[in-house]
């Protein structure tokens, strides 16, 4: 593994990327920058795959956690999902 520059979530968040390089697809564990804790995963073409071109990013996702006082209380930020992000690989890629 080694650790890739910060990057953007598929929610738009900003992670630290650890990157496990494969054959032909590389497999990024997702850190929060801020607490340290796990953010998800994803998988990004390196190599041959058919039609799909290097820095094709297959599969992607995003986790958050947080402590709250009571079940079924989301604290702030977590009320509604965000998907606004734009995941895209950091190799110069696109």
């Amino acid at each position: 593994m080694e650790p890739v520059d910060r990057t953007v979530d598929v929610d738009g968040r900003t992670r630290l990327a650890l990157r496990h390089d494969g054959a032909e697809r590389d497999r990024d564990l997702l850190i929060d920058v801020d607490s340290g804790h796990y953010a998800g995963e994803r998988d990004v073409v390196t190599g041959y795959a058919g039609p799909l071109p290097a820095g094709t990013i297959t599969a992607t996702s995003s986790v958050l956690t947080a402590v709250v006082d009571e079940p079924g209380v989301l604290p702030p930020g977590f009320d509604a999902p965000s998907r606004t992000g734009t995941p895209h690989d950091d190799r110069g890629s696109t």
